[in-house]
């Protein structure tokens, strides 16, 4: 939809690389692909970078180049492994590599009908995969082509914004039955969240998955920090929904996000009457989690990555037909 290519790849079966590059985290695996397979997921990895103080762009973009340096390390000396093994020796050549980047690294150009790249943190990725896998064919793609691709299989007729919550960042996409009509990003997510919480309520980042799960339930002792949370995100959400809808009515929302922050973040949407009028009567709010992805893949860690795993189907698609 939106990516680019630095070098034509192959056919048939492959070991590619599917770095996974967003606001507050890099996630990293080796995917199998091979023609009328699923694709088999190993070696997954994600490192979460450090809470900065202040969003600083240059200061967050070096923590990701240490984490894409060491995910790269890792992947490597798995291949190396597998390799020294004869009957694994096939699995540990590297074919591909794909690269996702999300805001504020890469965003989809509707206008320009392309994607727009970080210079540096693409030239960055370009040079240390080509130091780990030499002569490998590389593409780069936003975050938002591999979550337009795994909600094609999860989303209805019609017009559908699909929300994609990630740690800083949150990217709306209205997308149409022929591809996206519009596009936005928030100065929020799930990191949002987790901060309201730790500032108000004491929590740590561990418990925070727990608290969400039960923010539904009546008398929750966290209810007045989760609804702080919730007017200080529907303030940027609302707008840019609305902008968006102008250029069409969706039918429904579908929430991409890790289990926890997509059902706090769908029931949030689902509360707030004021998005009524943007939507088309009988709209739905549906979440797209590593459930949903699972079953579409051939094997993966017990705790699958959502992202990793749309990331392996979505270079399927582009490297197996």
């Amino acid at each position: 939809m939106f990516g680019s290519k630095k070098r034509a790849g192959t056919h048939g079966e492959h070991t590619a690389i599917v770095l996974d590059i967003e606001s507050s985290s890099v996630g990293a695996a080796l995917a199998h692909i091979a023609p009328g397979k699923a694709p088999i997921l190993f070696a997954e990895q994600r490192e979460t970078l450090a809470t900065p103080r202040t969003l600083h762009g240059s200061g967050i973009a070096k923590q990701v180049e240490r984490a894409a340096h060491n995910a790269l390390a890792r992947l490597a000396l798995v291949a190396a492994r597998l390799r020294g093994t004869e009957a694994t020796a096939k699995r540990g050549e590297f074919t591909h590599a794909s690269v996702f980047l999300s805001a504020p690294w890469g965003v989809p150009n509707l206008a320009a009908g392309k994607a727009d790249f970080s210079p540096q943190m693409q030239t960055f990725l370009t040079q240390e995969i080509d130091a780990f896998a030499p002569d490998v064919p590389l593409s780069f793609y936003t975050g938002a082509d591999a979550a337009a691709f795994g909600t094609s299989m999860h989303r209805g007729e019609g017009i559908t914004l699909l929300a994609l919550v990630r740690g800083e960042i949150t990217e709306l996409i209205l997308m149409g039955e022929q591809g996206p009509l519009g596009y936005a990003t928030l100065p929020v997510g799930s990191r949002s969240i987790y901060r309201t919480l730790q500032a108000h309520a004491g929590l740590t980042f561990a418990e925070m998955p727990a608290v969400l799960a039960l923010a539904n339930t009546q008398d929750s002792a966290y209810s007045e920090p989760l609804d702080a949370t919730a007017l200080h995100m529907l303030e940027h959400i609302v707008p840019a929904i609305e902008a968006l809808a102008q250029r069409g009515t969706p039918s429904g929302i579908v929430v991409v996000a890790e289990k926890g922050v997509a059902e706090w973040f769908a029931r949030m949407l689902e509360a707030d009457l004021s998005l009524d009028a943007l939507f088309t009567p009988g709209a739905t709010v549906r979440t797209l989690g590593s459930q949903h992805i699972t079953p579409h893949l051939g094997g993966h860690s017990p705790e699958s990555d959502l992202h990793l795993g749309l990331g392996a189907l979505f270079t399927q698609a582009k490297l197996v037909w």
